[in-house]
């Protein structure tokens, strides 16, 4: 922003002339210039503070929320300014509340006590929130925070078993004696014969998660298409064909809004944003009905990292496998139980003979 600029901006603010659209193209100009310094020093961020505060107050909702968007984004935002606008009704405070990084526990703690529930639940959606702000959030006892944070948990979950699977892959691998060689080549051959199609590794489905090649826009519109058919029986067959896994987990999976996960299976798909919203729409019904909540879902959708979603989804095909490999065990344990126990009945189903 040229000196001019601020002066002329410094001059309305101070005179309280500045009303309606013209605090507002003010407001934007300032903020916009603000994010073109690469590294803005100490007074930049202290004059973009004291010259836009002022204009708060006669500024629009419209020009507010654009201002909380942009400062959203950028880790040296004026630290007042932001505090300001996060005082504002929750349209336009939530996205500072979803993902500033200016903002401190001790301001989230602060902005809940003094703002009530509405901006409660914007800021459970955040990524990450210390023990003190998530013991406050739950102490609304809210079904809305409830489920953001259900969803962080699980999402940490992922992470940290991620993590745990690098540290053993990385470790070196235990002998195995031959006992046990020949144990698991029998299992393995058993699961061959016995798994059933949706459980069957696919070479391409497993390219496509692992993230070898991202999924084309053919396979966002496949989905898209058989999600808008009549019969919601297609696009299970379709997800469970896509995933790899039973059709009873993927109608898991879909479930009723907003206790889906199919979110989180689009993600580790690469579907975008509007794609993923279009297909939600169209299995579970309207998820949301206004542009203030379609962006909230955005936000939450993009916060999703791919990577975490890929290792959802492959706990999900690792757990229908262990459980399918739990019931083939207990299939050969009782049929290896079965002619000792027909032995011992009718061992002691033959009367004695008595002693003379």
């Amino acid at each position: 922003m040229t000196n001019e600029q601020f002066r002329a901006l410094e001059t309305l603010s101070g005179s309280g002339k500045a009303s309606g659209g013209k605090a507002d193209d003010l407001i934007s100009a300032a903020v916009t210039a603000f994010t073109a310094l690469t590294r803005p020093a100490k007074n930049e961020i202290q004059q973009l503070e004291d010259l836009a505060l002022p204009l708060l107050e006669n500024a629009t909702p419209r020009g507010k929320r654009h201002a909380a968007a942009v400062l959203s984004q950028l880790d040296n935002a004026p630290r007042k300014l932001v505090l300001a606008l996060c005082s504002e009704a929750v349209e336009i405070a939530a996205p500072l509340l979803l993902r500033s990084t200016v903002l401190t526990s001790t301001d989230l703690v602060d902005i809940i006590g003094r703002q009530g529930l509405g901006h409660a639940r914007a800021i459970a959606r955040r990524q990450q929130v210390d023990p003190i702000v998530e013991s406050l959030l739950e102490s609304f006892a809210d079904p809305a925070i409830d489920r953001s944070m259900a969803v962080r948990r699980h999402l940490a979950r992922a992470e940290a078993h991620k993590d745990s699977s690098l540290r053993v892959e990385s470790s070196p691998p235990a002998p195995v004696s031959d006992a046990a060689r020949k144990t698991h080549d029998s299992l393995r051959t058993i699961m061959r014969e016995t798994t059933p199609h949706h459980l069957a590794p696919n070479p391409a489905v497993e390219r496509r998660l692992a993230g070898e090649v991202r999924a084309p826009s053919a396979a966002a519109d496949h989905l898209i298409d058989t999600a808008l058919l009549i019969d919601p029986i297609f696009f299970r067959n379709l997800l469970a064909d896509t995933l790899s896994v039973t059709f009873e987990h993927a109608q898991l999976i879909i479930g009723k809004w907003p206790d889906s996960q199919l979110p989180i299976a689009l993600r580790a798909l690469g579907l975008s944003a509007q794609d993923s919203y279009l297909i939600l729409t169209a299995v579970l019904g309207t998820i949301h009905g206004d542009k203030d909540a379609l962006r909230d879902f955005v936000y939450f959708y993009r916060s999703i990292e791919r990577e975490t979603a890929l290792a959802i989804v492959r706990r999900w095909k690792a757990g229908e496998m262990t459980a399918l490999l739990r019931q083939k065990l207990r299939e050969m344990a009782v049929a290896d139980e079965d002619p000792i126990l027909d032995a011992a009945n009718s061992d002691h189903g033959t009367p004695l003979k008595a002693v003379r």
